[in-house]
């Protein structure tokens, strides 16, 4: 037993014996002592929140310095089914809060009704380093495997995943029977890795799972409609059926969103959370597939630790659904060279991360560039009609280009050498520093100096008029705004 369960066990007979075995106190009271002496009491008083629990089945965070509760609702109707949960949080900025999820599309309620929020709220649980309990009905397996997962994200991310206790006392006594010819679904965000999964499955995947909340932010209301649109003349086109799905989780439970106590200035969704955001999904639709497909983010060649990954996908099956990690033995090159062929793909290809209001893929963010290269390459970047802003080699000379990257433009560069693209391969060379440039090097020169005269200015104080004016200087002097996208 750890010391924190050692003090957790403690303070829970304390409570035990001050109410009779009841518990249920208010977070922070419970062991009839005084901050005020020794000898002064204070008598513990029942929590609102624990006495209005009248709901069927709950979730719960519990831990010495915070209670978390969340009470599960779900209603179904001919359109649309929506899934709740309230949940109370000492550690987010807002400790009331509900996460919701709004499936466009008549779900059956899942017997395992907890799976989907225990996928949910395990990962942030861990970032908080708060125990988590689930009261809703979980499977077995997912029981077991959680701790499987916890274990691996630990062993990934030891600075900021702890190890905590996860009870579930309502497990399901047998096994969820396998669905063994259930509808199949792949999650398609419309993006190169998602277009690879579905057309190299295109016979066995029945359903495209769209979701509101995760690349696209909850609140727009403007880039989403497009999509909509978009994905379902590509369901009609290729004989699939469209499920969207609208939640506001990440806009609760992401770190980098500023959402818990402890800040965190990483990218949490990607490196942790987006593939247990898309177990959830699927969980929740658990009597609507047997198989869930997860487009891989990175090739097996070059696999690292990241939300979503070959090992840590498959631990989110219940037995009810499984979920498969596709697409890991192609690199993005030839996930582009794959889809190159098919005009439904090229006509709605969208991996803009900016999300730009009204802007399906921008055309000059670092992903746009990358991709609209390789489609040059192979020679149907003008069959490509979502990119509607054009390819040009000056401006991309002058991009920023993360090392991490690095990989996926050396095997641009290798299949420019091939084709004998001179101009391409020239340009690679000099975006990952194989070749220099004078331009290049004066432009990054000119913003750094913009940077230092921002930075010198807000150090000495400056009034906001005078730093107006070193903000109005010409674009070429100033810092550049715009960061990178994180995904391959």
């Amino acid at each position: 037993m750890t010391d924190r369960e050692v003090r957790s066990s403690r303070d829970a007979s304390e409570v035990k014996r001050a109410w009779g075995g009841s518990g249920g106190l208010k977070p922070g009271k419970g062991t009839g002592r005084s901050p005020l002496g020794p000898d002064k009491t204070r008598v513990a008083e029942p929590s609102p929140w624990r006495q209005n629990k009248r709901w069927l089945g709950g979730l719960e965070f519990v831990s010495m310095e915070a209670v978390l509760v969340e009470s599960a609702s779900s209603s179904v109707g001919a359109d649309v089914s929506r899934f709740e949960a309230e949940v109370h949080a000492e550690t987010a900025r807002r400790p009331d809060f509900r996460i919701r999820f709004a499936v466009r599309s008549p779900v059956a309620a899942p017997a395992a009704a907890g799976d989907a929020w225990l996928a949910a709220l395990l990962l942030p649980a861990m970032f908080a380093g708060e125990d988590l309990e689930v009261r809703l009905p979980v499977s077995a397996r997912l029981t077991r495997t959680a701790n499987e997962i916890q274990a691996l994200m630990h062993s990934w991310y030891p600075d900021f995943l702890n190890r905590i206790t996860v009870r579930t006392p309502r497990v399901l006594p047998r096994a969820l029977p396998p669905q063994e010819r259930g509808a199949v679904a792949v999650f398609f965000s419309g993006g190169v890795d998602s277009w690879y999964s579905l057309l190299r499955n295109r016979e066995e995947v029945t359903h495209l799972l769209t979701v509101k909340g995760f690349d696209v932010p909850s609140a727009d209301q403007e880039l989403w409609p497009e999509i909509v649109r978009t994905h379902e003349r590509i369901a009609v086109e290729l004989g699939k059926t469209l499920v969207t799905i609208e939640t506001d989780l990440r806009d609760h439970v992401d770190p980098s969103h500023g959402c818990f106590q402890k800040p965190f200035a990483a990218d949490f969704w990607g490196k942790a959370m987006h593939g247990a955001g898309m177990a959830a999904v699927g969980l929740l639709l658990q009597h609507q597939f047997s198989r869930v497909i997860v487009p891989a983010s990175w090739q097996y060649a070059r696999l690292q630790p990241w939300g979503s990954h070959p090992v840590l996908d498959a631990l989110w099956s219940n037995g009810q659904v499984e979920f498969w990690h596709d697409g890991a033995e192609a690199s993005r090159l030839e996930k582009i060279r794959s889809l190159a062929g098919s005009q439904t793909a090229l006509r709605h290809l969208r991996v803009c991360p900016s999300d730009r209001p009204g802007r399906y893929n921008c055309g000059v963010c670092e992903k746009c560039r990358r991709t609209m290269l390789t489609l040059r390459l192979f020679g149907v970047l003008d069959q490509a009609r979502s990119f509607d802003q054009p390819l040009d080699f000056r401006a991309v000379e002058l991009m920023p280009v993360a090392r991490y990257l690095y990989p996926l433009y050396r095997e641009i560069l290798a299949e420019a050498r091939a084709r004998g693209e001179a101009d391409v391969a020239r340009l690679v060379r000099i975006l990952i520093g194989d070749k220099f440039s004078a331009r290049r090097r004066w432009h990054f020169c000119r913003q750094r100096a913009g940077a230092l005269a921002d930075r010198a200015a807000r150090k000495i104080g400056l009034p906001r008029w005078k730093r107006s004016l070193l903000k109005r200087l010409p674009a070429r002097w100033r810092p550049a705004s715009g960061k990178a996208d994180g995904g391959g």
